[in-house]
């Protein structure tokens, strides 16, 4: 199975939402990308999660679609394969792996 054709083509496109909600409804629409945003975020470094055994079929497109935003917004930590049917956790996110003084002296930012 191959679920590529459903990937994003771009994040400045928001009508793949306004029919999402338009079909499901607001409020199940905002609920179902936090299930998917959870569930992504829950994944361990190196995990993998395999759409097909996680998601109904009539959501695949909206599952990945909005996988790719999660994507985007946690600095690409995670990828999906080939035929966008395993998404795996990659690396942690930056602010995780990076750790910055709670205080950062002024002569320092010169």
């Amino acid at each position: 199975m191959n679920l590529s054709h459903h990937r994003l083509h771009s994040l400045s496109d928001p009508t793949w939402i306004d029919d999402a909600i338009n079909e499901m409804g607001e409020e199940k629409f905002w609920n179902y990308k936090l299930q998917v945003y959870k569930a992504l975020d829950e994944l361990k470094l190196g995990e993998r999660l395999h759409i097909e055994k996680w998601v109904k079929p009539e959501r695949y497109y909206l599952f990945i679609k909005i996988s790719c935003c999660f994507f985007s917004e946690t600095e690409c930590c995670y990828e999906f394969n080939t035929d966008y049917t395993i998404i795996t956790h990659k690396f942690e996110r930056y602010e995780t792996l990076v750790h910055f003084p709670k205080k950062i002296p002024v002569q320092a930012l010169s």
